[in-house]
């Protein structure tokens, strides 16, 4: 390998190392190294780390939607529990020294009793692709107008043991 294609090599790194990094990122990346292949082992090695916090952030996330569902939840029936109670009091308004509830008249809404009798005008149509079943079909040598295959981009594999 020669000087000029790691030093090519290293100048790809230097040009994207800002990029890549983030606020959170206090790894050091081989500074001062010129071995660009200890460089690209570091590189790899926080590829994989990358993604597993990827992955953690993403399981903490779901943990924490279906949390806030629970929380919203209990939070309507406690608001059921309470129109009821002041309701059988009589009372519109409670004030309390940190908070006010009032009951108060409900507004008008708007509900769909038949989306197939609506004009178009007053309904949104989304079309989204069915690619997989469109590169079945062209695979088997169907020509469909608008798709195409693409020639594939090569791909980095990351196998960890």
């Amino acid at each position: 390998m020669s000087g000029y294609k790691i030093q090519q090599a290293l100048s790809i790194w230097h040009a994207a190392r800002e990029r890549i990094a983030d606020e959170s990122d206090d790894h050091g990346y081989a500074q001062a190294t010129d071995d660009v292949h200890a460089l690209i082992a570091e590189l790899l090695r926080d590829v994989v780390s990358a993604e597993d916090m990827s992955a953690q952030a993403k399981t903490r996330a779901a943990v924490m939607r279906g949390r806030a569902t629970r929380f919203d939840i209990k939070a309507e029936r406690l608001r059921g529990v309470i129109m009821s109670m002041m309701d059988i009091l009589d009372q519109k308004t409670l004030k309390l020294p940190d908070l006010t509830a009032t009951i108060r008249e409900g507004k008008p809404r708007v509900v769909i009793t038949d989306l197939d009798a609506l004009p178009a005008e007053y309904v949104k149509i989304e079309r989204t692709p069915i690619k997989t079943e469109i590169a079945v079909d062209i695979k088997l040598g169907v020509v469909i107008p608008g798709a195409e295959m693409s020639n594939s981009m090569p791909s980095l594999q990351i196998r960890t043991t």
